[in-house]
């Protein structure tokens, strides 16, 4: 990535520093940082041209890549469109409890850094240490990734009943699908603060389903953040009406300009000065979004279009299910064949016949898997993405 980006300047490991806790190299103490400095202000050098920050992409689908964007263009128009959904204050206390190199982390600690809200910064993750410190420092907001909040949630009611989670407000939730069984589990234990927001590297935040919107259009993503313009693109190039799948193109004034040194991958993903990350959604009448599948995950089998997102919503509904994943297989007859992988809940066991039983009773007969296969644990990225590709390869390599 250093390589690619070619930096205007590169920190040494001379100049690492630790804030808080006995340092170790290559890091020196934050006291003595500031015992040796000045009180006064640095120059100011913003450069006129080129981009301030490139921020690289998960990879889940491929090679990570490098989203440019130019600060000095963007405005404070999508934050206050944010803060009109999600009710963050200055008075807030604010847990940082997903890394400061993902988005997650950083975006909403700058957002409530901005509102002069008090900002606690979780060492590493734990689900036990984020209740606790929820508990003692009477936390009101946090945001979290999925991974994050199901292992929360998947702790016994014995322990989870040890802490008192009533302070909390807002737990904003992002990075991947939340699925509906997270979200009940959610509001039977914190109540209804959670606020699920689709957004991405590249688009920034486009829609945010609030607790209401949970309530009126359950499955959906919500509605557009304020200062988005969202369009739904067919396979013909142009616009699909409401109620119809369109592939999701976004544009607001964070949009990046583009992917670093990858002129090709930047003109896929653009429709004009929209952006997209290959999100299928489909819009009703009333604005809400609700997202179909990633365009690379489609299936193809028998010559029918399948989203293996629909059948994972199935297969989690299944009481025994704690979480799962599709994935198309080479297959002579069909083309692709859909193969599921599954997780059982702690203390269940399951058998492939009483899942696909349950899936004969809720999907058509060409959307039910021909094969499940139970995993200890589904393949993730850092930030709790689901690698498909690793359980695509694995497949293959048997």
């Amino acid at each position: 990535m250093i390589r690619e980006t070619l930096p205007s300047l590169s920190i040494p490991e001379s100049n690492y520093v630790m804030v808080g806790g006995e340092p170790r190299p290559p890091f020196r103490p934050y006291e003595e940082v500031i015992a040796k400095g000045t009180e006064d202000e640095p120059p100011r050098r913003l450069r006129k041209d080129g981009s301030r920050v490139i921020i690289y992409t998960s990879g889940t689908t491929g090679k990570p890549k490098g989203a440019v964007r130019d600060f000095a263009k963007t405005g404070l128009t999508t934050l206050m469109g944010l803060l009109r959904v999600i009710p963050f204050k200055r008075s807030d206390r604010h847990l940082v409890a997903a890394p400061l190199y993902h988005a997650t982390g950083s975006a909403f600690a700058t957002v409530n850094i901005s509102l002069g809200a008090t900002i606690y910064v979780a060492e590493k993750f734990d689900p036990i240490e984020f209740l606790e410190i929820v508990d003692r420092e009477k936390i009101t907001t946090t945001a979290l990734v999925p991974t994050m909040l199901r292992s929360i949630l998947m702790l016994p009611d014995k322990e989870k009943n040890k802490y008192d989670v009533s302070s909390m407000r807002v737990i904003l939730c992002t990075g991947s699908a939340l699925p509906q069984k997270l979200k009940e589990a959610s509001r039977a234990y914190f109540g209804n603060v959670l606020y699920d927001l689709y957004g991405s590297t590249e688009m920034g935040w486009v829609t945010v389903a609030t607790p209401a919107h949970q309530r009126e259009k359950p499955g959906s993503v919500g509605k557009a953040v304020p200062g988005n313009d969202i369009v739904l693109i067919g396979e013909d190039g142009r616009p699909v009406p409401d109620g119809q799948v369109g592939e999701l193109y976004a544009k607001n004034n964070i949009t990046i300009e583009g992917y670093h040194r990858n002129e090709e991958a930047t003109r896929k993903a653009r429709w004009g000065e929209h952006f997209s990350v290959g999100d299928l959604a489909i819009r009703d009448d009333k604005g809400y979004i609700t997202l179909v599948d990633r365009k690379t995950d489609m299936v193809i089998s028998g010559g029918m279009n399948i989203y293996p997102a629909e059948i994972e919503d199935v297969l989690v509904q299944y009481p025994k299910v704690f979480e799962a994943a599709v994935i198309g297989v080479p297959d002579e007859h069909w083309g692709e064949a859909l193969l599921a992988f599954i997780v059982a809940l702690p203390g269940e066991s399951i058998a492939e016949e009483e899942v696909l039983d349950h899936c004969r009773k809720h999907l058509a007969g060409y959307k039910i898997p021909r094969k499940i296969r139970l995993l200890d644990e589904l393949p993730r990225n850092p930030t709790g993405k689901v690698l498909k590709k690793e359980l695509k390869a694995k497949v293959l390599d048997s």
